[in-house]
């Protein structure tokens, strides 16, 4: 009887939390194509040398560029390379300018997939299906192959971090865990 209790306080608290973060990833959903826009342009004012200032705001690159001499600043996210107001401008042509854009376009489109993902899978844990269904570990095994991509296009960018490649072994063995935990699901409902 203690035991059914356990279980099914473990069960509220598991379906909270990923009511919780099902709620918070769309939030992030609704307003990473703001970022998109964002990223984008900002990488191309940077390449054709539009920025002359760069007001750093908090964590995760987020700055405001300030146009020419012009009181219009413009929120931005910083890719790769930082900006700094008394760099040298590079001339880029607008070939190169239209690469990076799409290239970005690319990345952040790959991500938003990811984000759906996360979704789908706190969503169906928060409506109480099991971690270890067969479609639930079909969608970790696609944000695994996600992460690979990403870290595969940072590599290639020279752009190449730690936590990327912390973030793809993580997702990667988490895909093997809760494969390996589908198994043993399998072979024990085989069983009874």
């Amino acid at each position: 009887m203690m035991e059914k209790q356990c279980e099914e306080r473990q069960m509220g608290d598991i379906r909270g939390f990923s009511n919780a973060l099902y709620k918070a990833l769309g939030v992030v959903a609704a307003t990473w194509p703001i970022l998109i826009v964002s990223n984008i342009l900002s990488e191309i004012w940077r390449i054709f040398g539009m920025t002359v200032d760069v007001v750093n705001i908090g964590i995760f690159g987020i700055q405001l560029l300030r146009i020419e001499d012009s009181s219009v600043f413009i929120p931005a996210i910083t890719w790769g390379i930082s900006i700094y107001p008394d760099s040298p401008v590079m001339e880029f042509s607008v070939a190169y300018a239209m690469v990076i854009a799409v290239a970005l376009f690319i990345v952040h489109c790959l991500i938003m997939v990811g984000i759906f993902y996360l979704r789908a899978i706190f969503k169906e844990l928060k409506c109480g299906i099991s971690p270890f269904s067969k479609k639930m570990v079909g969608r970790i095994l696609s944000l695994a192959w996600l992460a690979t991509i990403l870290t595969i296009f940072e590599a290639v960018n020279q752009n190449l971090s730690l936590t990327n490649i912390v973030l793809l072994i993580t997702t990667w063995l988490l895909y093997h865990i809760f494969d390996y935990g589908r198994k043993l699901q399998d072979e024990s409902d085989t069983t009874l």
